[in-house]
């Protein structure tokens, strides 16, 4: 991992200080749902800065974004499931989009059509997504 440089790090800090501030102010008024929402932020907000990042340009040695013959939309969809496959467990739009260097807003149509199609599934509590167990019709 390459180290975080110096507007990085200042960045972090503010974005993590903002969602614990917003967290103690949601804990002293009694809302715990908020309060477990915006800690999970913050982590969210930390792995966004920690996590690998990576390279949209190569699949395979191949520079396949720029190859005309290959299907770049359905390249990327490919890249969400293989950042999903690697993980340990369920992620956030913002987590994926940070992984992947790929804006939030493009990351949430890529899942939301992945939802549909059945390859991945959507938690109503938490909104993280997982990969789902996919069988082809018989």
């Amino acid at each position: 991992m390459t180290p975080l440089t110096r507007r990085q790090k200042t960045r972090l800090k503010e974005d993590v200080d903002a969602s614990l501030t917003q967290a103690w102010e949601e804990l002293d008024r009694g809302n715990f749902n908020n309060t477990s929402a915006l800690l999970q932020d913050a982590a969210a907000k930390i792995n966004y800065y920690l996590a690998p990042k990576y390279d949209l340009s190569q699949i395979n040695g191949h520079l396949s974004l720029h190859d005309p013959t290959i299907s770049s939309s359905l390249l990327r969809g490919f890249q969400i499931l293989q950042v999903m496959e690697k993980s340990h467990g369920p992620l956030g739009v913002y987590e994926i989009g940070a992984r992947l260097e790929m804006p939030n807003s493009t990351v949430h149509r890529y899942l939301r059509t992945l939802a549909v199609v059945g390859l991945v599934t959507r938690d109503p509590v938490t909104r993280k997504y997982k990969r789902a167990t996919w069988r082809t019709p018989q």
